[in-house]
C-alpha cells in the first residue's frame, strides 16, 4: 500500500482501493456474460433436448452432452447413456436432434440405439468438454438442405413466339437486306 505523509493521501488511496474492490465482481460478471454470449466459454446457452432420458437402460451412466452434428454446434444438451463404454440414445432423442430416425413399433418401447452401430455415422465423445460429435450423412438429416457458395442463375428461356420473331424478322437498315447483286 502506498504510504503518504498526509492524512488526505491515505483517504484517497483508501477510496480508490475500495472502489476497485467493489467494481471487481461486476467486471468479472460482465466478462463472463460477454464470453457466454459470444460462445467462447461453454458454447453459450444450451437447450435441453426433450424426451428419451427415462428410456435409457438400467445401469447406464446418464450423461448430458452438448451435441455437434457435422461440425456445427446444435446448441442442445442431449441425454446420452454410457453402457459398457458404448454411447446409447433413445430414438426420441435422435429425432429431437434433427436426425431422420424412422418410427417403428420397436420405438414405442423406447429401446435405446447404440450410436456407434448406426450405419454411416461417425461418433466422437469428448469427455473433457462433455461434447458428442456426430458426423452424419445428409440422408439421415431431417431438416431442409441448405446450399452454400455460388449458385448459377437459371438458364434463360426463349418462348417459341419470341424465337420466331428473332429468327425471321429483317430490318431494312441492315446492309445485307438492302444490298443488290453486283452486275
Amino acid at each position: 500500500m502506498t504510504t503518504c505523509k498526509r492524512s488526505r493521501c491515505r483517504w484517497t488511496t483508501l477510496v480508490t482501493s475500495l472502489a476497485a474492490i467493489l467494481a471487481a465482481p461486476h467486471a468479472v460478471a460482465d466478462v463472463r456474460t460477454a464470453a457466454l454470449a459470444t460462445g467462447s466459454v461453454g458454447g453459450g446457452m444450451l437447450e435441453l433436448v426433450d424426451g428419451g432420458a427415462e428410456s435409457l437402460p438400467d445401469g447406464a451412466t446418464q450423461l448430458f452432452l452438448e451435441v455437434v452434428i457435422n461440425q456445427a454446434p446444435t446448441g442442445q444438451l442431449a441425454p446420452i447413456g454410457l453402457v459398457d463404454g458404448r454411447l446409447v440414445a433413445a430414438p426420441a432423442t435422435l429425432r429431437a436432434l434433427g436426425l431422420a430416425w424412422p418410427e417403428t413399433d420397436g420405438d414405442a418401447t423406447g429401446a435405446p440405439v447404440v450410436l456407434e452401430e448406426i450405419p454411416g455415422v461417425a461418433v466422437t465423445y469428448d469427455g473433457s468438454l462433455q461434447r458428442l460429435h456426430l458426423m452424419v450423412p445428409v440422408a439421415l438429416l431431417s431438416g431442409p438442405t441448405a446450399t452454400f457458395g455460388y449458385v448459377p442463375p437459371p438458364a434463360p428461356t426463349l418462348s417459341a413466339e419470341r424465337a420466331r420473331r428473332a429468327c425471321c424478322s429483317t430490318t431494312t437498315s441492315s446492309p445485307r437486306a438492302t444490298a443488290t447483286p453486283a452486275r
